[in-house]
C-alpha cells in the first residue's frame, strides 16, 4: 500500500484545531511552542481558544493551518516511520506544508514564508476591493467563458468537478451573479473572505512574496510534489521555487491534481494531514475509487496506527 499526503488550505481551520494531539503528545506541545517563538505571538492559545473571529483572520489562519499539519506529519514520522509518502500536494497555503513535509523546506524556513505570506495577503485583503464566490453545478468551461466576459474575474480554485471558486473585484462579482445563475449554476455562494485570493489583485503581494522566497534555501524533495500552478509533479528545487512564486496569482488546479493521482497511482491511499476534512470531500468527487482518510484529531491518529500495525 502506498500513500499520498494532502495538506489543507484556508477554510479548514476551526477553534480547537490540533488541541487533542497537543494534549496527548508532548512533542506536539514542543512544536507549537517553537512556532509561537518564531511568529512572535501565542499561536496555541489562538488555535485552542480562538475566538473564531481572530482565527479566521488570514494573519493567523495560515500559520495555524501550517503548524497543525506539521504536528500531525511529525507524529506520523515518529510513530509510523515505515510510512513514506509516494507524493505530496497541498491546497493553496497547504502547498507550503507539503514542501516542508517532503524536505524541500526546513520547518523554520517554511514557517517564516507562511508568516510573510499571511501578512502580505492580510494587507492586500484590507483594501476591501476584492472578493470570492463558490459556484456549484456549472462546468469549468462555462464558468471560464463567463469570467472572460468580466475582465476583473478569474478562477481561483478548481476544487472539484462540481465546485469552482471565482475571484476578482467586488463590482464584477456583484454584476456577474445573474450571468452564472442564468447559465445554470445551482448555487452562487459569496465567501466570507476579505480579499480576492489567487487573482491579479494579489500581484503586489506576489512580488513581495517572491522576494522572500529567494531568501530561503530550497532542497530537492524526498518525493515529488504536485504543484497548484500546473498540477504536475516536481522533484527539482529550482522548478518548485519557480512554481511557488506564481501560486499566489494563479488558479489552484486541485481537480487536475486529483485526476493525476487517480490516473497514475495504483493501490494508493490519500491522507489528509492536518485540520478538517475538506480535501477528503473533494477527493470523493474527483479521485474515483481512491481511498482517502483525514488525520486531524488524536483518535484519528491512534485508529490509523492500530490499522497500520494490524496490516503488518
Amino acid at each position: 500500500m502506498n500513500f499520498v499526503y494532502l495538506f489543507p488550505g484556508q477554510g479548514s481551520q476551526y477553534v480547537g484545531m490540533a488541541a487533542s494531539v497537543i494534549e496527548n503528545w508532548s512533542r506536539g506541545k514542543d512544536l507549537i511552542s517553537q512556532s509561537s517563538d518564531i511568529l512572535g505571538y501565542d499561536l496555541e492559545n489562538i488555535m485552542k481558544n480562538g475566538p473564531a473571529e481572530i482565527l479566521q483572520q488570514t494573519l493567523y489562519t495560515q500559520p495555524a493551518l501550517f503548524v497543525s499539519s506539521m504536528i500531525v506529519k511529525t507524529w506520523l514520522e515518529e510513530n509510523l516511520p515505515s510510512i513514506e509518502p509516494e507524493m505530496v500536494a497541498g491546497h493553496s497555503l497547504g502547498e507550503l506544508s507539503a514542501l516542508c513535509s517532503c524536505g524541500a523546506l526546513s520547518f523554520t524556513g517554511a514557517l517564516n514564508l507562511v508568516k510573510k505570506r499571511a501578512e502580505l495577503m492580510q494587507e492586500a485583503n484590507s483594501q476591501g476591493v476584492g472578493g470570492m464566490a463558490a459556484i456549484l453545478g456549472l462546468s469549468a468551461e462555462k464558468i471560464e467563458n463567463i469570467c472572460n466576459q468580466f475582465q476583473e474575474l478569474s478562477i481561483a480554485n478548481y476544487n472539484s468537478p462540481n465546485q469552482i471558486v471565482i475571484t476578482g473585484s467586488l463590482k464584477a462579482m456583484e454584476i456577474s451573479e445573474a450571468a452564472f445563475r442564468e447559465a445554470g449554476a445551482k448555487r452562487f455562494i459569496r465567501l466570507n473572505v476579505g480579499g480576492a485570493f489567487h487573482s491579479y489583485l494579489m500581484q503586489n503581494a506576489c512580488e513581495e512574496f517572491s522576494s522572500e522566497v529567494d531568501k530561503i534555501i530550497f532542497s530537492d524533495p524526498r518525493c515529488p510534489i504536485i504543484s497548484n500552478y500546473d498540477a504536475k509533479p516536481s522533484s527539482i528545487s529550482d522548478e518548485i521555487k519557480f512554481k511557488l512564486k506564481k501560486q499566489m496569482i494563479s488558479s489552484v488546479r486541485w481537480t487536475e491534481t486529483m485526476y493525476y493521482l487517480r490516473d497514475n497511482l495504483i493501490d494508493t491511499v490519500l491522507l489528509e494531514i492536518g485540520s478538517g476534512s475538506v480535501l477528503k470531500g473533494l477527493a470523493k468527487q474527483a479521485a474515483g475509487e481512491m481511498k482517502c482518510a483525514s488525520l486531524d484529531k488524536w483518535e484519528d491518529l491512534v485508529s490509523f496506527k492500530t490499522e497500520m500495525e494490524s496490516n503488518g
